[in-house]
C-alpha cells in the first residue's frame, strides 16, 4: 500500500482527476447516443481521451518510451505544422514572451501539439476512446489503485463504482463459473 502521508498524496488530485475522467469518458464514447453528438462535442472528447491516455501511461510507466522505442514501432517523428507552412515565410512573431513560455508549458502538460503528422495517424488508429484503449490503461488503474488509499482519490473512486465495479464483477463470475 502507498504512503497516504508521503508527498505524492499532493498529486493525489490530480492523478484522481486524470482516472477519474478517462473512466468517464471511456463509457460516455461507448454509448449508443454518442455518435449523435454534435462534432465538436465528439472532437472534444476524443481530444480530452487522448490527453488523459498520454498523461496516465506516462505516470504508470514514470516515464515516455524513448525516441529509439517510438521509431520502432511506427510513430513518426515530430513535425509540427507552424505559421511559415501558410504564411510561405517566418512567422512575425518569433520570439516568445516568458508569460508565453510559462503558459505553453502549462499547456505541454495537459494537451497535445498541432502536429504535420495528426492526419495520418488519425487514419492509422482506432477512435480514441475504442476498447483497445481502454484494454491498455485498465490493468495499470486497477493495480494503482489497489495500492493507494481510496479516500485520496475521490473521484476516481466514485467513477470506478459507477462504471467499472460491476463490469468487474460479471468478468469474474463468467471467468469462474
Amino acid at each position: 500500500m502507498i504512503d497516504p502521508s508521503a508527498p505524492s498524496t499532493a498529486w493525489a488530485v490530480h492523478v484522481d482527476h486524470e482516472l477519474s475522467q478517462i473512466v468517464g469518458l471511456h463509457h460516455l464514447m461507448q454509448r449508443f447516443w454518442y455518435r449523435w453528438l454534435p462534432a465538436p462535442v465528439r472532437r472534444a472528447c476524443r481530444v480530452a481521451y487522448a490527453s488523459h491516455f498520454r498523461a496516465l501511461m506516462v505516470f504508470f510507466h514514470d516515464r515516455r518510451p524513448s525516441r529509439e522505442r517510438r521509431v520502432s514501432v511506427g510513430c513518426e517523428e515530430p513535425d509540427d505544422v507552424v505559421w511559415g507552412d501558410f504564411a510561405g515565410g517566418q512567422t512575425p512573431f518569433p520570439e516568445w514572451n516568458d508569460d508565453e513560455v510559462r503558459r505553453l508549458c502549462d499547456a505541454d502538460k495537459l494537451v497535445g501539439h498541432l502536429s504535420k503528422d495528426r492526419v495520418v495517424r488519425e487514419r492509422l488508429v482506432d477512435e480514441w476512446g475504442c476498447d483497445n484503449d481502454r484494454t491498455l490503461w485498465r490493468r495499470y488503474a486497477i493495480m494503482f489503485i489497489g495500492s493507494y488509499d481510496a479516500r485520496a482519490l475521490p473521484l476516481t473512486s466514485a467513477a470506478w463504482r459507477k462504471y467499472e465495479s460491476r463490469e468487474s464483477a460479471d468478468a469474474w463470475r463468467k471467468q469462474h463459473s
